[in-house]
């Protein structure tokens, strides 16, 4: 190796550390520095390993060593998290008079194919299903279609993005709208009686990046802004699912988190609910954005089911056809 390689490399590896070192200590003090550490994490370690092999030859133990630590943090963080996770309690033989399909869909407020997503729901036939993005029209198009499916409602419609909805096919023994600290609708809240169990039920739509466009920020700021605002949101609702259940209690939360899985605020709703797709999906879930020019796939997941650990998650599914710019998840529960 010259000594311009060598030269390179361990500058290389300097500025490696440096950076992994910042997103480690920083991820305590910006939500951002957080996702993005969870983001790149094994990209990092993997280039650590890779540099800790390059300089092995060369006089610099300092720097292979301060590597090696990285590895070891990164590594430690990671299974610190994980181990928090909830786990489900899994049954041995699950049995079909206890389970009911539940299925999310943002419907897209405006310019989507609304016979496409319509005959997506239709195929799906839910016994629960959950919407978000509803306004009076949607309503009406659901109701002139599922009339006969769904007897029992909890419809919020609203102009613009945050209508929210729910029809089951299982009575609805109460149900309220929750606001945001901020007065925006966030959340529904339901009592079901599914199979003779109470479930608590609540619809979700944390706020969307778009909320805030008008500020004319930065992207970064934007980010942050909105990343906050959906903190709030949640220790808001977290706080109301716990007033308003108990350790029993089967509780499912459902819709569109406009939430990254390698955000912080992901791994804090993971420390007491089931990820269901996470836990019995089969691919990585990416459901946004669809239907749209570019990027000509969906590249991020925004929608979640979640349960806590007296519900068991049977099987999850990626819905690959809508007329929105999400795609649908629908989940098998056991109660």
């Amino acid at each position: 190796m010259n000594k311009y390689l060598k030269s390179s490399s361990k500058i290389f590896a300097y500025i490696l550390a440096i950076f992994a070192l910042f997103l480690f200590f920083g991820r305590f003090y910006s939500y951002g520095l957080g996702a993005t550490l969870i983001f790149l994490r094994w990209v990092i370690v993997i280039l650590c390993f890779a540099m800790m092999i390059v300089l092995r030859f060369q006089n610099s133990k300092l720097i292979i060593y301060t590597l090696l630590g990285i590895v070891f943090l990164y590594s430690i963080e990671w299974t610190w998290y994980h181990i928090q996770y909830q786990s489900p309690k899994l049954v041995e033989e699950p049995s079909l008079e206890r389970q009911a399909k539940f299925l999310t869909q943002n419907l897209k407020f405006l310019g989507g194919d609304d016979d496409k997503t319509l005959n997506t729901l239709f195929e799906e036939n839910a016994d629960v299903l959950v919407v978000q993005e509803l306004t009076p029209e949607w309503k009406d198009k659901i109701l002139l279609r599922f009339d006969s499916i769904y007897p029992y409602l909890a419809l919020h419609p609203m102009n613009g993005t945050n209508g929210l909805g729910i029809f089951s096919k299982f009575k609805i023994n109460s149900s309220k709208i929750v606001y945001s600290t901020a007065n925006r609708l966030m959340a529904q809240s339901a009592l079901l009686d599914i199979h003779g169990e109470e479930v608590n039920l609540y619809n979700i739509q944390l706020s969307p990046t778009q909320e805030f466009k008008r500020s004319g920020d930065e992207i970064l700021t934007l980010y942050n802004t909105n990343i906050k605002a959906r903190q709030k949101e949640w220790k808001h609702l977290d706080q109301l699912i716990t007033y308003e259940t108990s350790k029993n209690s089967k509780i499912v939360i459902m819709g569109d988190a406009n939430t990254l899985d390698f955000e912080l605020l992901y791994r804090q709703i993971r420390k007491k609910f089931i990820d269901v797709f996470g836990f019995t999906g089969v691919n990585m879930g990416l459901n946004y954005p669809y239907n749209v020019h570019y990027p000509p796939f969906p590249i991020v997941r925004f929608d979640y089911i979640f349960v806590n650990e007296n519900i068991t998650p049977i099987a999850s599914e990626l819905i690959e056809s809508s007329g929105s710019d999400h795609l649908p998840f629908n989940a098998v529960l056991e109660f």
